[in-house]
Formats: structure tokens, sequence, C-alpha cells
């Protein structure tokens, strides 16, 4: 009797945490924001910068110009993702059911 008491209560710990960790309301949002950020190169600890521009060149003004750019638009890109997609991680949080947090899941297979 302990024995089997004590498997049901392994098997319903462990189905709960499987739950909580894949299927619950919040690790959905959490794994909509993930692929959001992904989306939008704003992963943290990712660089998407262009090469370093002098790196070889003997710092040519043009190539540094062009990395100055390159960068400036990634950097505009990532915070652009970063403010789209914690706002729709926030609508989440807000109103699961509502109309942007469904399109964002939807969009992102969350």
């Amino acid at each position: 009797m302990l024995r089997t008491t004590l498997i049901v209560v392994i098997v319903v710990v462990l189905g709960w945490l499987v739950w909580e960790r894949h299927f619950s309301r919040d690790a959905r949002i959490g794994r909509m924001h993930t692929a959001c950020m992904r989306e939008f190169g704003a992963t943290a600890g990712e660089s998407t910068s262009a090469p370093d521009a002098r790196a070889g060149n003997g710092g040519d003004p043009a190539a540094a110009i062009a990395k100055g750019a390159a960068d400036a638009l990634t950097s505009l890109r990532q915070g652009v993702g970063s403010a789209v997609c914690g706002m729709a991680r926030d609508a989440c949080k807000r109103d699961y059911d509502g109309q942007v947090c469904q399109a964002a899941l939807a969009r992102t297979g969350g």
C-alpha cells in the first residue's frame, strides 16, 4: 500500500512539473517571448554586429563608417524587438485570451 501511494505521489509531482514547465500559460508566454526576441535578434549574449572594420585594412574610414552604420541598425532592431516582445509578454500576462496575446502566440508558435 505504501509503495503504491509513493509511486502515485511521484507520478503526480512529475506530471505537475512537466505541465508547469511546458504547457502552462507562463511557459507558453515565456516561449513566445524567447522566440520573438530571437526573431528580432535581441537575445542576450549574442552579438549580431558587423565584424571589426579596422581589422586588416589599416583603419579605412569608409569601412569604419560602414561598421558604425551596421552597428546602429543592429542596435535599433534589437531595441525595437525588445519593446515589441516585451509589450506582447505584458499583454499576455494581463489578458491571456485577448487578441494581442493570441496573435503573438500564434505568430511564434507558442
